[in-house]
C-alpha cells in the first residue's frame, strides 16, 4: 500500500504516513496500490489497473448507517428462507402422509426434520447472499447499496468472493453478544470484528 499524497510505502493498517504525516489514503496524487503519480478526479490507475479510492475519517460507515443496511437486508433474506421453508415443511408433511407411522410419530419426525433442513437452508441463503453481493461489482449487498455504503479491502479494492464468504462467517462472532457489532461504532475506523477479521471497511458512496 502506498500514501496517495507522497507515494510512500506504508502498512495496510496504518493511520498516518510517516514521511508526509497525511491519511494513507486522503489525497490523490499517488495510487494506494502502485504508487503511480495519478491526477485530481482521476477513478482508475492507468498502470495497476485498480479504482483509486480517497478515504477520510468522515468516509467510514458508523453503527447506524449499517445497522439501517443489516435491517433492510434482513428482510429481503427473510423472503426466500420462508418461502424454502414453507415447501421443505410441506414436502416432509406430504411424504408421511401415507400412514407408515402413526400420527404422533409423523409430527414430531416432520418437526425434526423440517427443522434441521431450514436451518441449513438459511444459513446458506445468509452465507451466499452476503458473499456474492459484497464481491460483486456493487461491492455492496442490496441494504447496503440503498443507504449508500460498500464494502473495500485496506487497498481500498473489491474483495474476493472467498474473502467475502470468510468475512460473512465471521459475522456469526461478531453476534456473541453483539458486541462485534457494537465496536463499529466505538472503532477509528468504525470496523466491526468481522472487518478486522477479513481486514475490510465498510465505508459511504
Amino acid at each position: 500500500m502506498f500514501s496517495r499524497q507522497c507515494g510512500n510505502p506504508i502498512g495496510t493498517e496504518a493511520d498516518f504516513c510517516i514521511q508526509c504525516g497525511f491519511r494513507p489514503m486522503k489525497s490523490s496524487n499517488f495510487c494506494q496500490s502502485c504508487g503511480e503519480v495519478t491526477l485530481d478526479k482521476q477513478e482508475m490507475c492507468i498502470n495497476c489497473g485498480n479504482m483509486l479510492i480517497t478515504i477520510t475519517a468522515q468516509t467510514y460507515a458508523g453503527f447506524w448507517h449499517r445497522f439501517s443496511a443489516f435491517i433492510i437486508d434482513s428482510v429481503i433474506i427473510t423472503i426466500p428462507i420462508f418461502i424454502v421453508g414453507f415447501s421443505i415443511g410441506f414436502l416432509a408433511e406430504m411424504s408421511f402422509i401415507t400412514g407408515a407411522y402413526d400420527y404422533n410419530d409423523r409430527i414430531a419426525l416432520f418437526v425434526d426434520i423440517a427443522y434441521v433442513l431450514n436451518l441449513f437452508i438459511a444459513i446458506l441463503i445468509y452465507l451466499l447472499y452476503f458473499a456474492i453481493s459484497h464481491s460483486s461489482t456493487w461491492q455492496a449487498s442490496i441494504g447496503k447499496k440503498l443507504v449508500g455504503l460498500k464494502v473495500i479491502d485496506y487497498n481500498g479494492q473489491r474483495i474476493s468472493f472467498w474473502r467475502s464468504l470468510g468475512r460473512t462467517v465471521a459475522t456469526y462472532l461478531s453476534g456473541i453478544l453483539y458486541i462485534g457489532y457494537i465496536i463499529a461504532g466505538l472503532t477509528k475506523k468504525k470496523q466491526a470484528l468481522h472487518d478486522f477479521i477479513a481486514k475490510t471497511y465498510v465505508i459511504k458512496t
